[in-house]
């Protein structure tokens, strides 16, 4: 894929594209967004440049999951967050009372 392919799959202009390629302009919470759903990867995964800190998705539906969450409102998102910690922090408990978690 060459420039103008994904500047055309972002919706934005070529000269858009380059200038934040090359740190004249910074990219919006939107061409995030555009960006992974054009590669089919997280934001941690777009925008992290170390490569252990990569995660590989191999279950599709996840990814789809991703996704959609990616087109979520902001409340919608900030309510979700709180859903998976919530759901997370009973299970840290549960994992901590059953003696699963060595410290």
């Amino acid at each position: 894929m060459n420039q103008q392919d994904l500047a055309d799959k972002l919706h934005i202009h070529v000269t858009h594209l380059s200038k934040m390629e090359n740190g004249y302009l910074l990219l919006s919470i939107d061409i995030v967004q555009r960006l992974m759903k054009v590669f089919a990867v997280s934001a941690d995964n777009l925008l992290n440049d170390n490569e252990n800190s990569v995660v590989e998705l191999q279950n599709h539906e996840l990814n789809e999951q991703l996704m959609l969450i990616s087109r979520l409102d902001e409340d919608e998102k900030n309510a979700l967050v709180k859903i998976i910690n919530s759901m997370l922090t009973k299970k840290r408990m549960k994992d901590l009372l059953d003696g699963k978690v060595n410290f």
